[in-house]
């Protein structure tokens, strides 16, 4: 982008009439400073420049803006074609135009624009980076241009990690928490429900060497050694009917008393044969 380059800057055939908003120094254009508004005709050299700001209406004192300070702005460029007088105005967003414009200079612009002309934006970096923004704008020949309604331009874009919401400071650290309780308290009951089904080998187990099962799928196939199932009782335990859910053969469970008379329901002997 941009308006001219080393070759044709300066000649009458551009045609180009132009107000910079200038946030570079150029010096082979001859830029005040780095922070300046001025007027172009067919060139980057300014017929005419100024810091940019605004004269208040009250004490016509002049208030510095900076270009690259992200707060929005207007300008209001004017010509009379009668007068053949150029004024540029710059202001914040939320203030009127004020009086005073920032530039003002005579020109005939009909001995340089042609037909068809036309109108728009350009800008240029060269080496640096920089983003521009049109949030709004109005244009019209003969009378005034329309007044541009601040309150329905978009706002500027966010540029960087948008700030951390309050609320998500306070409710992230306990929803962490209670995630942690919550993975430790299911832990804690998985750990609890495998060591209940933890089988303990007894001695005679060794001697006879009995096909054992798990106690979760002798729990299962007597429905948890319900009474209903209980075939009888004597002094080693009792018994209990049951089913295997795999092979779905009905086998009778004896549910042995521990060396310490206490009953064991963590590991149970299975000999293979029918239930009555």
């Amino acid at each position: 982008m941009g308006l001219t380059n080393a070759q044709d800057d300066g000649n009458a055939t551009n045609h180009m009439f132009a107000v910079e908003l200038d946030t570079v120094q150029n010096i082979e254009f001859r830029d005040i400073n780095a922070n300046h508004v001025g007027i172009d005709i067919n060139s980057l050299s300014s017929v005419l420049s100024n810091d940019t700001g605004y004269y208040h209406d009250k004490n016509g004192s002049f208030q510095n803006l900076r270009l690259i300070s992200r707060e929005a702005m207007q300008v209001w460029v004017d010509y009379d074609g009668v007068t053949m007088q150029i004024n540029v105005t710059v202001a914040p967003i939320a203030m009127v135009k004020p009086k005073k414009p920032l530039l003002s200079c005579i020109y005939n612009l009909s001995t340089m624009l042609v037909e068809p002309s036309y109108i728009g934006f350009s800008s240029a970096t060269g080496p640096g980076n920089s983003r521009h923004y049109v949030l709004g704008w109005s244009f019209v020949m003969n009378r005034p241009a329309p007044v541009i309604d601040v309150t329905k331009l978009p706002k500027l874009p966010q540029i960087g990690s948008k700030p951390r919401s309050k609320v998500l400071e306070i409710t992230l650290p306990i929803a962490s928490a209670a995630l942690v309780l919550a993975v430790g308290i299911v832990s804690i009951l998985l750990v609890r429900r495998r060591l209940r089904y933890t089988e303990l080998r007894e001695d005679w187990e060794s001697k006879f060497g009995p096909h054992r099962f798990a106690y979760k799928d002798l729990f299962h196939a007597t429905k948890g050694f319900q009474d209903k199932h209980l075939l009888g009782a004597g002094g080693f335990g009792m018994v209990y009917r049951g089913e295997l859910q795999k092979s779905r053969v009905e086998v009778a469970v004896p549910w042995v008393k521990a060396r310490d008379e206490r009953v064991h329901g963590r590991d149970c002997e299975y000999r293979p044969h029918q239930a009555p």
